[in-house]
């Protein structure tokens, strides 16, 4: 209660499993009754963000994670909302690894922050904002979550040209290649070594490419096996949009990554040095701190609290209870407190 008090415009994120479900309710009735400032609570859901989860209106500066149910996993919405059939086929569909549903929730809930600071900051209105890992999902596939009247189910919703724009094999490696608008087409055609396809009028557009994709796909490839995917990248500079297939790995040390200044050294109580990625946005006015590694469990909680007003022995009590870690042999947790 003491930390709600303390609350002003800053963003706290509390979380909360099925052990602790009621917490939920509990902190959204009290934290509306001792915050300060107008609310703006954020929710974070699977599947369904219902309006009894939403509860009543609120006011303050929080982001309040749902209890996890069982559609909160970034795979399960993969499969669930066609990302996997798109990434493989129908028939043999496949996971997209890195969590990208996840990512893109995560940064739909941090635009969703900043429009309602906004709002706030011109009217002193906070308001709920809601995110759904389903609606992540299906938000960034919104180019082909269409269905116009009178399209039957199979209508064609892959905008890969049937196969040509997409991976291919090489003498060595693996390139992508993307050439759907006729400039680019030309440019592939012509770079290597198969002009005759530009010029027949039965590949003239993207469509006609996808039905035909059987005869272009295989003479693309044959051509590709001259040379490696690197050689490749370097001959189609920038007439064709392309790229090797490259290992994270190679990232570290990429020409424009440096460049960009992407990779920051870090130094964990634990895990050590390490090297990762820098930051995802830069600012010209307030470029923030450098890049630090995440803190151990428990590395600021000290600190923090005392700057609310706890004391010492507040804090020792709260680590006994195992509500403030880490706990050690110095501060043993108190089963029964």
């Amino acid at each position: 209660m003491r930390i709600a008090r303390e609350l002003n415009t800053a963003i706290r994120a509390f979380f909360y499993d099925r052990c602790t479900q009621h917490a939920a309710g509990i902190a959204y009735r009290v934290l509306f009754a001792l915050a300060p400032l107008a609310i703006v609570l954020i929710w974070i859901t699977g599947i369904v963000l219902r309006d009894r989860d939403l509860g009543d209106a609120v006011t303050d500066a929080i982001i309040e994670f749902l209890p996890i149910d069982p559609a909160s996993r970034d795979q399960v919405l993969q499969a669930m909302t066609g990302v996997c059939s798109f990434q493989g086929t129908e028939k043999e569909p496949q996971i997209v690894y890195g969590s990208i549903v996840d990512y893109y929730a995560a940064s739909l809930v941090a635009y969703g922050i900043a429009a309602a600071l906004l709002h706030r900051e011109r009217s002193g209105e906070g308001q709920q904002v809601g995110v759904s890992l389903l609606r992540s999902s299906l938000a960034m596939q919104s180019a082909r979550f269409i269905w116009a009247d009178g399209e039957g189910r199979d209508v064609g919703r892959d905008m890969r040209s049937g196969g040509i724009t997409g991976l291919h094999p090489t003498r060595e490696g693996s390139i992508y290649l993307s050439a759907n608008t006729p400039h680019f087409w030309s440019s592939l055609c012509e770079l290597i070594g198969v002009p005759e396809l530009a010029l027949n009028q039965r590949y003239a557009t993207v469509r006609n490419r996808a039905e035909h994709a059987d005869e272009i796909v295989p003479k693309i490839r044959a051509a590709l096996t001259a040379r490696t995917a690197l050689e490749w990248e370097e001959i189609f500079g920038d007439r064709v949009p392309c790229s090797a297939v490259r290992t994270i790995e190679d990232m570290f040390d990429h020409p424009q990554v440096r460049a960009e200044e992407l990779v920051a050294d870090f130094d964990h109580p634990l895990v050590g040095h390490y090297r990762g990625f820098a930051k995802p946005v830069t600012f010209s006015s307030t470029p923030g701190p450098r890049p630090f590694a995440a803190p151990a469990f428990g590395q600021h909680s000290e600190e923090v609290l005392k700057d609310i007003g706890y004391t010492e022995d507040d804090i020792v009590q709260l680590r006994r209870r195992g509500i403030v870690g880490p706990i050690d042999d110095t501060h043993p947790r108190d089963i029964d407190a």
